[in-house]
């Protein structure tokens, strides 16, 4: 049995999106300190990426796809909300991240809740 090179295509992705943060920190499109979230943001995308690819094909011994969609959307959401907070208030960002854990709780609870024995 192959085992898939997930990790290494993920650094190479990772990679990828630090070059691509770094050419948007070079165009002045973003700022020094909005660079870090952009990663998060990027990176977030592909772990949600990531998590479809592994709920298509699961293998054994590798962290559930549940799990690794979860981690991207909290990635995706709280780089998100950085950024935002450097360009808006950081009251708005705050009860986005409110808004953005109550999301996965619900998610959470749905997954929970159809899992559950009879």
């Amino acid at each position: 049995m192959v085992k898939r090179p997930i990790g290494a295509i993920s650094f190479g992705v990772f990679l990828a999106i630090c070059g691509v943060a770094g050419f948007a920190y070079a165009a002045n499109l973003i700022t020094p300190w909005e660079t870090v979230p952009l990663v998060a943001v990027l990176y977030g995308i592909w772990a949600i990426i990531l998590a479809a690819i592994k709920h298509a094909s699961p293998e054994k011994y590798e962290m559930g796809a549940f799990v690794v969609g979860i981690w991207g959307a909290i990635m995706l959401g709280g780089g998100a909300l950085w950024f935002l907070s450097a360009r808006i208030s950081v009251i708005a960002a705050l009860a986005g991240f409110v808004v953005l854990i109550g999301i996965l709780t619900v998610a959470a609870g749905f997954r929970a809740w159809g899992t559950r024995k009879k």
